[in-house]
């Protein structure tokens, strides 16, 4: 039986469904899973069921910030990695984690085929000569990758244009288990009229980077000029002091609400009643969520994917954290009429259901993995 191993920065919560149904496709073709993943300060990790169907290890992780950059060991990577001797490695590739610079070098002295996972994603708070510094790392381990999996098709334009072979590259388009709120069958007609309340929904983690203030600020000048709206915050994040400051500032914030974590029914309940999501910044998994109950979708591209996933049924933000931008495009979204935003609605999840569901992603990582080893 051969061995694939799959290095991870972390193991969330959100995996789980992939990984389990990616091991039962692998043991299918005589591959065994194999999941190496450390934990950051900035992640949770999954907890682990031992029932599982793939191997799991996790290894100690120090974190340290060195002129801006994270920069993070897992430690007994490299060792565990030869213990193993794996047919093939595939990265969730970060050029911070430097334990992964190693491993990388075995693999290629070895002769042992590595492939690349990733969004392309570069970090916006970075100064542009640290993001040409880094992109030269990124692109160095790119080339020598037999395989690249790519979140989506923005990335894959990306490694194209730096020479990478298209034959090499495949799209497993990143997502969650949206068939679990596909099989629902939810009536997405919401039956209400449009002088109701715009229930506008954020749900995810709180960061800087998903650019709350600035939503909560266009959203407030908004109300303050007559128009009914109610924007719901769901998630937690260590910003959450910082946003209920700027939060106490705006003269409607009544209409702004912090709802905490939510989970089940409570959850479904608040897509299910909500009219569309706002996501100004980094992210996607949500907006995947979103659009699987039925919400027409205003978004930034995100961590690259989201661009694949608007197509008729929202507005894609062309800038992150834009006042000005975000503000129009909700007032755009307001006068739509009620047949506008159910064309969204369906338009949504037939998206999700053509292109992101979590069975297209497992079929098309596994091409990827069959390039890789031959299985």
């Amino acid at each position: 039986m051969k061995k694939l191993l799959l290095l991870l920065p972390t193991l969330p919560a959100y995996r789980e469904d992939f990984l389990t149904k990616l091991s039962e496709s692998l043991k299918k073709e005589q591959v065994e899973l194999y999941v190496l993943y450390g934990s950051t300060s900035a992640r949770p990790i999954l907890t682990i069921d031992k029932g599982q169907e793939y191997n799991t290890i996790k290894l100690k992780t120090i974190e340290k910030k060195i002129v801006g950059f994270n920069i993070i060991t897992h430690q007994e990577l490299y060792q565990t990695t030869k213990r193993l001797k794996p047919d093939g490695v595939i990265f969730l590739f970060n050029p911070g984690i430097i334990s992964y610079w190693r491993v990388v070098g075995y693999c290629i002295f070895r002769k042992i085929p590595f492939g690349i996972w990733s969004c392309g994603y570069t970090r916006r708070d970075l100064s542009s000569s640290k993001v040409k510094f880094r992109q030269i790392f990124l692109d160095y381990f790119y080339r020598k990758a037999k395989v690249h999996i790519a979140y989506g098709s923005l990335h894959k334009s990306y490694l194209k244009s730096i020479g990478i072979n298209e034959n090499k590259i495949f799209i497993a388009q990143n997502t969650i288990n949206v068939e679990s709120i596909l099989k629902n069958k939810y009536d997405y007609h919401t039956n209400k009229s449009i002088s109701t309340p715009l229930h506008i929904l954020f749900v995810g983690t709180m960061s800087k980077m998903k650019h709350l203030d600035t939503c909560m600020i266009a959203i407030d000048r908004l109300i303050s000029e007559g128009y009914n709206i109610t924007f719901n915050i769901v998630g937690k994040g260590n910003i959450i002091d910082e946003l209920k400051k700027i939060h106490n500032t705006l003269k409607n914030k009544n209409n702004i609400i912090f709802l905490g974590e939510l989970y089940g029914k409570e959850l479904a309940d608040f897509f299910l009643s909500s009219d569309v999501y706002l996501l100004a910044g980094n992210g996607g998994l949500a907006v995947n969520e979103a659009m699987a109950y039925g919400l027409p979708i205003i978004s930034t591209i995100g961590d690259g994917t989201v661009g694949d996933l608007i197509d008729g049924n929202g507005f894609l933000l062309r800038k992150f954290g834009d006042i000005d931008e975000i503000y129009n495009t909700i007032e755009t979204f307001l006068h739509l009429s009620e047949e506008e935003r159910q064309i969204m609605r369906n338009k949504s999840v037939q998206i999700i259901r053509e292109r992101a569901t979590l069975e297209n992603m497992v079929n098309k990582y596994m091409e990827a993995v069959n390039f890789l080893i031959e299985i």
